[in-house]
């Protein structure tokens, strides 16, 4: 859900923690009232693992996630266009 909601707000230096929360809150309605503390412990656990980086107060994939799900995106609309 955290890696969905950073590629669909798509900011070029990463999304803060607040827009990542109100874009899981607008999608999900039935979210548990502890949601942003575990949001807040999974984006640590994201970007300790190397999944997430984190740039000052945002978080953004890292690049080699974001040219693998490019290839994944233009290979969809390819199969499309056929």
């Amino acid at each position: 859900m955290i890696t969905e909601a950073i590629v669909a707000l798509n900011k070029r230096i990463g999304s803060s923690q607040y827009a990542i929360t109100k874009f899981m809150e607008e999608k999900h309605k039935q979210l548990p009232q502890s949601f942003r503390k575990l949001l807040l412990l999974n984006l640590k656990k994201l970007v300790a693992s190397g999944k997430l980086l984190k740039v000052k107060a945002s978080f953004k994939l890292p690049p080699r996630y974001l040219s693998h799900r490019n290839l994944l995106r233009s290979s969809v609309q390819n199969r499309i266009l056929i």
